[in-house]
């Protein structure tokens, strides 16, 4: 809910979720936000 206010009020054209810490094989930030976006980066 908090995202979305975020979007429709800056309009944003980047957003980079993390879990906070970093980036790593263990982030399961984007599942958890994943219905909310239409594209995502796959990372190595």
């Amino acid at each position: 809910e908090t995202l979305l206010k975020f979007c429709d009020e800056l309009r944003p054209n980047l957003i980079l979720p993390t879990g906070g810490t970093r980036i790593s094989l263990y982030d399961i930030t984007p599942e958890c936000i994943q219905g909310n976006f239409f594209y995502e980066a796959i990372l190595p």
